[in-house]
């Protein structure tokens, strides 16, 4: 259970007074248009009760929220007072028409006009491990009558990575760990993330992996690597899910054991970017149980790699899996559903070619093989697989028990290896209980689809579900349960 502590500022005491509906009518009809500080039946309303923001790192600055004060009558009025519930034993601040104060007095609102007042806050570290609830308010004075506008918000504790990390180091979820820039595991050095670990990164920040990354998540407790943004975009997208929010994770040719299981890698520009253009050595990393997703480039992206992936969910990114000039990958029970609506693609959720153009030079190698056993392939493109091939014999390409969107079939006749392949079925995949998974309907085509024999060396589905209980598994990552 996550512990929350709560940190209320002092409130005046607020007693709102009704005006009757003489005086309303009184006010309504006069003929005197001039600031009227006493009636009675001054009328204030505000466009809102109340303004929330996201959970917000400490130190960090929210958006800024605003409201307005409206005077919906026919004669201008004063408002004695605008300010915050907790004077100035407050982390938030105002912006009154213009004006950056904690309160101001004496302010005139003309017939039918209104104002607007902005707000903003920033909240100090609170040396606590638990998420802090910030509550404040705007209390509004005018004659007798009071609105209050509730401010509230979460504030959370991080730890600052920057540099290297250390020989033997860990990190655990006790908080999160907040990369500004970037951070790099030395060659020859391991970092091992513990389940629950949160890992936020600033604007272009990513993880340098010279040495060995090992992620240790659960299915009950991911390790989720993000942005360090938690509210909405000027377009009023979540930047939780909005794509481009940080570089990604950086997997260099000298890294030979690193390991990532029950992981969520989101809203970057790259989930993972193995090897390195033009170099011969091989980074080699696995891949398990993971959800990798809302990518503006790739969700993996190599330049050669060993790859083993399995489990593992690929999902709304502008290229799921990309593959060029070398290495070795195996993706067995791979689930992709790529809805990717922030650009048009070119390219399919699985693009592979075995050569790369950089700053007018062309770089082409060979694959060791390219497979994909019991998986998913399917996205809002017609060819959802797609190559671009100098030497047909360079990308050795299976598919076994495999479904697959694919328009154009002309390039698995003439480099793919394939076996019980499914084309242009609709998986009819569904949302689960959370965001990150997406599991098979009941009228699934790939449910007992699956090969036994590569089931049998993978018999636990993301979720710790068996595959082999009933003799016939299922394609993708999630195993259909009846």
């Amino acid at each position: 259970m996550i512990k929350r502590t709560i940190f209320r500022p002092e409130m005046k005491k607020i007693i709102p007074i009704s005006c009757t509906i003489a005086l309303l009518l009184l006010a309504l009809f006069s003929c005197n248009q001039f600031p009227d500080e006493n009636n009675s039946a001054v009328d204030i309303r505000v466009s809102t009760d109340s303004i929330s923001f996201d959970t917000i790192i400490s130190q960090y600055g929210t958006t800024t929220q605003s409201f307005r004060i409206i005077n919906p009558t026919f004669q201008s009025l004063v408002i004695k007072n605008i300010t915050l519930g907790s004077g100035q034993n407050t982390f938030f601040r105002l912006n009154i028409d213009g004006n950056p104060v904690q309160s101001m007095s004496n302010v005139e609102l003309m017939a039918h006009d209104s104002i607007f007042v902005f707000v903003e806050a920033t909240f100090p570290e609170m040396d606590v491990d638990s998420i802090c609830f910030q509550l404040d308010s705007v209390v509004i004075t005018a004659a007798d009558q009071t609105q209050v506008v509730r401010l509230w918000t979460w504030s959370q504790d991080v730890i600052r990575k920057s540099g290297r990390t250390k020989a033997g180091e860990v990190w655990d979820g006790k908080r999160p760990y907040l990369i500004r820039d970037s951070i790099e595991i030395p060659f020859g050095e391991k970092l091992i993330i513990k389940e629950g670990t949160q890992v936020f990164f600033h604007q272009n920040a990513y993880l340098k992996i010279v040495g060995d990354l090992v992620v240790e998540g659960t299915a009950e407790q991911p390790v989720v690597f993000q942005g360090d943004r938690f509210d909405k975009t000027i377009f009023g997208d979540d930047y939780e899910t909005a794509p481009g929010q940080w570089a990604g994770l950086v997997l260099y040719p000298f890294s030979k054991g690193s390991k990532i299981d029950h992981a969520i890698i989101k809203n970057g520009t790259f989930g993972i970017w193995a090897g390195a253009i033009g170099y011969p050595e091989l980074a080699e990393i696995e891949i398990s149980n993971t959800v990798i997703k809302n990518q503006s480039y790739a969700g993996l992206v190599s330049f050669g790699a060993k790859v083993n992936c399995s489990n593992t969910f690929f999902a709304d990114s502008y290229t799921c899996i990309l593959l060029y000039n070398q290495g070795e990958y195996n993706f067995n029970h791979v689930t992709i559903n790529n809805n990717y609506s922030h650009a048009v693609r070119e390219a399919g959720s699985v693009h592979v070619s075995d050569y790369f153009d950089y700053k007018g030079i062309r770089y082409n190698g060979e694959f060791g093989g390219i497979t994909f056993n019991n998986s998913i392939i399917y996205g809002n493109i017609d060819d959802e697989f797609t190559m671009n091939v100098l030497n047909a014999k360079s990308i050795p390409v299976r598919f076994q028990s495999t479904l697959l969107k694919l328009k154009n079939e002309v390039e698995l006749t003439e480099y793919v290896r394939k076996s019980n392949l499914i084309l242009n079925v609709n998986p009819l995949l569904v949302n689960g209980e959370t965001e990150n998974f997406m599991f098979p309907d009941t009228l699934s085509p790939a449910i007992d689809q699956a090969d036994v024999h590569v089931a049998q060396l993978f018999p636990l589905d993301i979720f710790g579900n068996s595959r082999t209980n009933d003799g016939q598994p299922d394609m993708g990552a999630v195993e259909f349960q009846k």
